[in-house]
């Protein structure tokens, strides 16, 4: 349901209101409603849609009632009729009758016509016979939020209306119905002007559609059944006017407001667009810069609204945007604020697939034309042109217009702006940031913008401050910030220091370009152009750093919501240029590095093979190169295994399984693949003949993961573990196996390890990125990320906390070839970090992709450039390119399990040896947290030689001691040991670090804070 109401805010205001002072209203929808079942985005129309518009007039039992406006009948005097002009000498006036009501019907029909460049055709019928409720108009006025009196209105009028018209040539749901009521709208804040609203049983302006229907005559209802078995789904109940006279401590003022913009908004929720003012606080939230907010249905004074915006012309599939991912280029754009097709273009500038910016050319008077403003006056239609801003013809006073408007050169002639004899601030670039994650979330609760500082759709106000909407404290009362001309983007004076407005919108300028959780993709728009009709801008995404490769990022058609969708690069044509095999869980695609789909534009390679990552091997009795994709049904599976050449497909061969995959297969020896299957079955699939080998049929729970303990033998966890990973953790030269346990739980060698950090384990990995020789075990819990060593002890600089939870899996490569390995992950947020052992963010991350990613970041061969790609959640796959050579030392573990064949294992150590002289190096003695402000504390110290005993002993600041510590004593390693300091008091203590090394026993002393 949709309320406008109008918060009067007069610039010049004192406790004595005078009328002539009341100059400047501010105006916003008042209180929240239920939210209707809005529209899906809409293709891009290829031809014009029409929409037909049915009214009927309705008024009420007479009443003498002075808590409603007028006497519940429709108002048809001359009180504004001048009969020496033969002309009314207001808008809106009375009579209300038929030819007045068709009037506005007539701008509603010009308005979407023009703003959608032909793309929507309003056809209506008005049915003039005036139809009398059988109650009075208070009987019908909803209370609060309870609008079963407004659903009474609506049945009684079209049960009457059902004697009167025939249904039967119209379609339910391509009509809109209008009720025309007899009185005011209950659309205006009086309260804030004179203290209380003195017709508080007037009819909001509402618009009633399914989904509030059914709130109001329970679910089962879908619309009011009328001849012929036609349902009537929705109702714009509308008012014959929103003039209203107020009784100021200076007399009696005419409010004069118009009725088009109440209709036209009404109109647009219909169409399916939600309300982007702040439908929790009735306060503007995109100003008079689009449609769907208080400030633009009442701009002008509610005469006429300005174009919707960017966002809502693409909603409604009126404009295909051109999309810009990468590169740098300069673009014109042509203003799309003409009744004209005149090629005009809005970009679409991504960030990430769901996160853009839009960018659009807006002109109040694109041709320096003026606004001619067409009205019917009684029996004269007439027509006025406005060269500039003028008294009695800007935003807040139109007292030069008189009778019922019907039409306006330019819509936009209702944006902010100044034209007249000093200055021709008409408009220029306008910058929208949208948020389609805000957008899906919250959108059949129509709270799109209901969070300032995270709208759903929200202009990026050039002048520096993003005030739209915030409420500022005056002297004369409190003032709502509405957008001003200056928050357009041109070259000229935008009236703030050079310093704030420098021609550019980058990830420095303010305001800046990073997303809203201050990812940095590098977007630079800049170089904006003079104000003019067609007007130049630049467009450049990427840094010198971090790039997005040409062509992405490419839709998979379907969100990818598990880590069984995977990016996994392929060198199949053994020429070291990679080929992305891409899986979403239920098709198979491949692109070529440079975005362009192998066989064709979309990139699809094999349909219904995606259910896990595929396999890419040699298949030696074929002598030839063989890609094989899972297809998995309700209860059964076949791997379809194909040759791919020149682009073509050929020698498809499918094996059927009764029982349904559960893993990402394994290459072993390039001999076989390895499946797993729910019921705990292992088959290996022979790459050295057409065959089969059941290896283990023994049913129990799903195979969770295989992993290669060396070129040909290979181990697997089944359910109730998580996982199994092997490497070389204990020594350089050693084997050993890691399990996860329902994943709080790592066991290595069978023997379960004392972590003291984290209570589970999420994408566990292994990766030597201190170069000790040894693998370490990289894992997440919530938006941590851990690594610790065999013994379970923390590296240094560890844990690193992100912005929110750690999704993806993880991939670890030196992405700067600085020296220091870097872990890359994806978080719930969409943002992907790359993190060095350091514990320092790399530098060009984090970079925004799509949220709820489970896919592991992959490394791949960019024409000799190091590049990475992975699966958003959003079902996109993201690639960008580093400025680095490709270099395969750099990386440890380069996609999801490792590598292409799904080795899951890690025996590669990077081996470097320590730069400690002493024995228990003093920097790599110290304790964390320091201050201990929880219960405990955990002191650290590296031991460079053979331990035989350590332990650590705690002294207040007399030398007592408190306690001794037993410490570990792993060589040539990190030790950790835990004090609890729950039992003692706050203050200073010593820690004292005793370790026997090499036979010879060695002393470090730290202090330690402890605060309660």
């Amino acid at each position: 349901m949709k309320k406008i109401t109008l918060l009067l805010l007069v610039l010049v205001f004192t406790c004595a209101v005078h009328s002539q002072d009341l100059k400047k209203l501010t105006l916003s929808h008042g209180f929240k409603h239920p939210a209707e079942n809005f529209a899906q985005k809409r293709n891009f129309l290829t031809v014009a849609d029409t929409i037909k518009v049915v009214a009927i007039l309705v008024q009420f039992q007479q009443d003498d009632d002075t808590l409603t406006t007028g006497n519940g009948k429709f108002d048809l005097s001359n009180k504004y009729y001048n009969p020496s002009l033969q002309r009314d000498t207001v808008i809106d006036s009375p009579p209300y009758d038929s030819a007045y009501f068709a009037d506005h019907l007539e701008f509603l029909k010009n308005y979407y016509y023009k703003s959608s460049k032909g793309k929507l055709v309003i056809d209506y019928d008005l049915y003039g016979k005036v139809i009398t409720l059988p109650n009075k108009m208070k009987d019908y006025s909803p209370s609060g939020n309870d609008y079963t009196k407004l659903g009474q209105m609506y049945a009684d009028s079209w049960a009457i209306a059902d004697s009167i018209i025939d249904f039967s040539g119209y379609d339910e749901n391509k009509t809109a119905f209008v009720l025309f009521h007899a009185g005011v709208g209950r659309d205006i804040d009086l309260a804030s002007v004179i203290g209380f609203d003195p017709t508080p049983y007037d009819l909001p302006s509402v618009y009633l559609g399914l989904r509030t229907l059914k709130g109001i005559f329970g679910q089962n209802f879908e619309g009011y059944p009328v001849n012929n078995n036609f349902k009537i789904k929705n109702s714009l109940v509308i008012p014959s006017t929103e003039l209203r006279t107020l009784n100021l401590t200076s007399g009696n003022f005419l409010l004069q407001l118009g009725m088009n913009g109440i209709l036209t908004g009404a109109f647009g929720s219909f169409l399916g667009l939600p309300d982007l003012f702040n439908t929790a606080t009735g306060k503007t939230a995109i100003g008079r810069f689009g449609l769907m907010d208080g400030q633009s249905i009442f701009s002008f004074n509610g005469l006429f609204p300005p174009e919707p915006s960017a966002w809502e012309k693409i909603y409604l599939g009126w404009i295909q945007p051109v999309t810009v991912s990468y590169g740098d280029a300069y673009f014109n754009l042509k203003s799309s604020s003409t009744p004209e097709l005149k090629d005009s273009t809005v970009l679409k500038v991504l960030i990430s697939s769901k996160e853009y910016f839009l960018v659009e050319n807006r002109n109040r008077n694109p041709f320096n034309s003026g606004q001619k403003v067409y009205t019917r006056n009684r029996a004269f239609r007439d027509s006025v042109l406005f060269t500039k801003d003028a008294p009695g013809f800007v935003n807040y006073d139109i007292y030069q217009v008189n009778g019922n408007l019907y039409d306006v050169s330019y819509l936009d002639w209702s944006l902010p702006g100044v034209i007249d004899d000093t200055a021709n601030f008409r408009g220029g670039i306008l910058i929208w940031h949208i948020d389609e994650n805000v957008i899906d979330a919250n959108i059949l609760a129509n709270t799109v913008n209901n969070n300032i500082n995270h709208k759903g759709i929200a202009v990026v106000e050039a002048k520096g401050s993003q005030d739209i909407g915030v409420t500022y404290s005056t002297p004369i009362g409190d003032y709502t910030s509405d957008g001003l001309f200056v928050d357009f983007w041109y070259n000229g004076n935008h009236y703030v220091p050079s310093s704030i407005y420098k021609n550019e919108f980058t990830p420095t300028s303010k305001p800046n370009s990073l997303s809203y959780s201050l990812s940095n993709n590098n977007i630079f728009i800049t170089e904006f152009d003079t104000i003019s009709y067609s007007m130049r801008v630049r467009v450049k995404i990427g840094s010198d750093v971090l790039s997005p490769v040409t062509g992405f990022p490419k839709n998979l058609g379907k969100p990818v919501t598990n880590e069984n969708s995977q990016v996994i690069p392929a060198d199949i044509n053994k020429n070291g240029k990679e080929i992305l095999l891409v899986n979403n869980g239920q098709d198979l695609y491949a692109f070529n590095n440079n975005g362009s789909g192998l066989l064709n534009q979309n990139g699809l390679l094999f349909s219904g093979i995606g259910t896990m990552p595929p396999a890419f091997a040699y298949h030696s009795y074929l002598n030839d190169n063989r890609i094989s994709g899972i297809q998995n049904g309700l209860n059964s599976s076949s791997m379809v295994s194909f040759r791919l050449n020149a682009g073509v497909i050929s020698d498809t061969a499918v094996i059927n399984f009764p029982n349904k995959v559960s893993t990402a297969p394994l290459l072993v020896d390039s001999s076989k693949i390895i499946l797993g299957f729910e019921n705990g079955f292992v088959v290996e699939r022979l790459l050295s003949s057409n065959q089969l080998n059941y290896r283990d049929t023994v049913p129990k729970g799903p195979v969770t993961r295989f992993t290669k303990e060396s070129y040909s033998v290979y181990r697997y966890s089944n359910s109730p573990f998580a996982g199994i990973l092997t490497g070389n953790f204990l020594q350089g030269n050693s084997v050993d196996s890691l399990q996860i346990y329902n994943g709080n739980e790592i066991r290595l060698n069978g023997n379960k390890l004392n972590i003291n950090y984290s209570g589970s384990f999420k994408n566990v990995i292994a990766c030597d990125i201190n170069k000790d020789g040894r693998q370490e075990i990289i894992y997440s819990e919530g938006n941590k990320l851990y690594s610790v060593n065999s013994n379970g002890i923390m590296l240094d600089n560890f844990p690193v906390k992100v912005s929110s939870e750690i999704t993806s899996g993880f991939s670890v490569c030196d992405i700067d070839d600085n020296g220091i390995f870097d872990i890359m992950f994806a978080t719930a947020s969409g943002d992907l970090y790359a993190v060095g052992s350091n514990a320092k963010t790399v530098n060009g991350f984090p970079v925004k992709i799509g949220p709820n990613t489970y896919s592991t970041p992959a490394f791949f061969n960019y024409n000799d450039t190091l590049a990475v790609s992975m699966i958003s959640g959003d079902g996109f796959v993201y690639a960008f390119k580093t400025n680095h050579l490709y270099k395969s030392q750099n990386i440890l573990w380069k996609n999801f399990l490792k590598d292409k064949d799904f080795s899951n294992s890690n025996f590669r150590g990077v081996y470097s040896a320590p730069v400690f002289s002493d024995k228990l190096p003093k920097e790599k003695v110290y304790n964390w947290p320091n201050p201990v402000y929880d219960s405990k504390t955990f002191i650290r110290y590296y031991i460079n030689g053979n331990a035989s005993a350590a332990s650590v002993k705690i002294l207040d600041l007399s030398g007592e001691l408190v306690v001794k510590l037993n410490g570990t004593a792993n060589s040539f390693a990190e030790n950790e040991v835990v004090w609890d300091v729950n039992s003692v008091q706050s203050g200073i203590y010593y820690g004292v670090v005793e370790v026997t090394i090499d036979g010879s026993t060695e002393t470090r002393i730290i202090k330690i804070a402890v605060v309660k």
